[in-house]
């Protein structure tokens, strides 16, 4: 039979962060569940209106997910309504990162209690995959030859190729009660160098000048 070889490779791609996206929350839990989701409307209308005083455009902040749902607590073994939860998570796409931490600032003055993260990007994540992938394909060549030359055979062509997982690193993640958050807090959140895309790849490559087994 043809005597085949898989061989996997690996491959780095590294870039600097240019875009925050700042993960937002507010929440209120009230009796009525309109009076929390009006309570929640009139602090994401004050937010955003500061949002965009300090330069954030409107096109650079979107809601993640708006929820409302009955709310309980446990209270001497017993579960106790606690009202009505509304929470409007929002997302924010920030360019300029000295401005971060005048929006956690800000966030906090308005009284949100929940920053869910602060993940730093590179904007063109597709050409970094890219480059990650093709470092990866040449690795795994350069393994395969490498064995052939071992086992004193030729290398002969690429059967199959498997793109077998990437991941994307450069994430900064945090919850704060705006009630006791020490003074400057997470407003000195420091940006990684840089960010780094991982690419695996497995080929399956057919050793050439082999003979048919007897």
């Amino acid at each position: 039979m043809i005597k085949r070889i898989v061989v996997s490779g690996y491959g780095e791609a590294f870039a600097k962060p240019d875009i925050a996206e700042v993960g937002l929350k507010i929440t209120s839990v009230q009796p009525d569940a309109y009076k929390a989701q009006e309570l929640v409307d009139a602090v994401t209308g004050k937010l955003l209106a500061e949002l965009q005083s300090l330069g954030v455009p409107k096109q650079d902040i979107e809601t993640r997910s708006y929820a409302l749902s009955p709310s309980y607590e446990w209270k001497n073994d017993s579960r106790v309504f606690r009202g009505y939860e509304v929470s409007n998570a929002l997302k924010v796409k920030v360019r300029d990162f000295s401005l971060i931490k005048q929006i956690i600032q800000v966030t906090v003055k308005l009284g949100v209690k929940e920053i869910d993260y602060i993940n730093f990007k590179h904007e063109d994540k597709a050409a970094l995959e890219q480059e990650a992938l093709k470092k990866a394909a040449v690795n795994a060549i350069e393994r395969a030859r490498a064995i052939a030359d071992g086992l004193g055979v030729k290398m002969g062509p690429v059967i199959h190729v498997f793109d077998k997982s990437r991941s994307y690193g450069g994430r900064y993640s945090m919850v704060c009660e705006s009630s006791y958050m020490p003074s400057p807090g997470p407003g000195n959140v420091v940006p990684p160098d840089e960010i780094k895309v991982t690419a695996e790849v497995e080929a399956v490559l057919e050793l050439a000048g082999n003979e048919p087994d007897q």
